[in-house]
């Protein structure tokens, strides 16, 4: 599970063409955060990365979508992470988690995952601007 706040998808989507050279079978889940379509950075790469490869599963939740968004329906959730989000595109299988984006979404997400079970092994991140601590 890659996930990513707005312009935390720059280095996640490094992370994302390495991951799809290296593991063609491993399923990869990408869940792209944005407040809009019209803040959301590299929807077309993405789109073409999923046309590509059959392991990839990109997810695009808008926290305040446009007129504009409901009517393209280029995004697939609205709100924030949650844990139905989480079962509904991991379930009960292992995952691994990278999260990038700004502090309070990455806050959000660690609270969230270790709510869910997730171990701490099983967590990694990066603050896309200033670094602050995610549990207290």
């Amino acid at each position: 599970m890659l996930i990513a706040g707005g312009v935390g998808i720059t280095p996640v989507l490094a992370m994302l063409h390495a991951a799809l050279a290296e593991q063609e079978d491993r399923g990869i889940v990408p869940i792209q955060y944005a407040v809009n379509g019209a803040t959301r950075p590299f929807a077309a790469e993405l789109a073409s990365l999923q046309a590509v490869h059959r392991n990839l599963q990109v997810h695009v939740r808008f926290s305040e979508r446009s007129p504009a968004d409901r009517a393209s329906g280029e995004h697939d959730s609205e709100g924030f992470l949650d844990d139905a989000l989480l079962a509904s595109l991991v379930g009960v299988n292992r995952a691994e988690y990278y999260l990038c984006g700004p502090t309070p979404m990455l806050q959000h997400g660690y609270k969230l995952l270790r709510s869910c079970g997730v171990q701490e092994q099983d967590i990694h991140y990066e603050f896309f601007g200033p670094a602050s601590a995610l549990a207290a």
